[in-house]
């Protein structure tokens, strides 16, 4: 009767040991995997309002920066509705050239430069697909160039102002958000976002030319 309790014995400490182990095992797979999902695949939503006219706008926490999660529709002197029409203002925010866009933001607040927005892009493929699918809206772009919108950044295809052609062009098609960073003494950089693409670029263009703008916070 001994033997048979002596051999119980051996077997309880053997599985408790082989169970003590694999929860070691599973304890350390599972930290290592959460630590990605932790860091800045993530967003945290908010609000602010411009003191300048009242405007309420949604913000967005991306890694270790706060963007507004809304077009800015502060009005400057040259600044535009597409297609002229106010409603468009409500749905997109309004289009400004470069030197307007430089004064556009709130106090606290600043046009991105394009390290800033590099960081952003970055801040969103580590939320698991490319920049422009994780930034751009769920709705709006043509031929299904929509977005996840999984940091709810919401970039909106609001087109552009072309004053040479006197032309409001491809609402539905891109989003062109000014950075503050120049080229020259005509040109500047921005942030293309477009229907045909997974991924943001950083382009130049005229300063003269009416784009979106997004601020991020001091």
């Amino acid at each position: 009767m001994k033997k048979i309790f002596a051999r119980m014995g051996v077997a309880v400490l053997v599985s408790a040991m082989a169970f003590a182990l694999s929860a070691c095992g599973s304890d350390s797979g599972s930290s290592a995997g959460d630590e990605p999902g932790a860091s800045s695949g993530s967003s945290e939503s908010g609000s602010m309002t411009d003191s300048r006219d009242g405007q309420k706008y949604k913000t967005v926490k991306i890694g270790k920066m706060v963007w507004m999660a809304e077009n800015m529709n502060y009005k400057t002197a040259a600044s535009k509705c597409y297609d002229d029409k106010s409603e468009n203002c409500e749905k997109y925010g309004r289009l400004y050239n470069w030197d307007d866009a430089m004064a556009a933001c709130p106090n606290g607040w600043h046009l991105p430069s394009q390290q800033e927005f590099e960081d952003l892009f970055e801040a969103a493929e580590k939320a698991g697909n490319d920049a422009g699918i994780v930034l751009k809206s769920t709705s709006g772009w043509i031929d299904e160039g929509e977005g996840t919108d999984a940091l709810k950044f919401g970039a909106e295809p609001s087109g552009w102002y072309d004053p040479e052609e006197d032309a409001f062009l491809e609402e539905g098609v891109v989003a062109r958000l000014w950075s503050s960073e120049e080229e020259n003494a005509t040109d500047s950089y921005y942030a293309h976002f477009d229907y045909a693409y997974d991924n943001v670029e950083m382009y130049m263009h005229s300063k003269g030319s009416l784009h979106s703008v997004r601020c991020v916070k001091n």
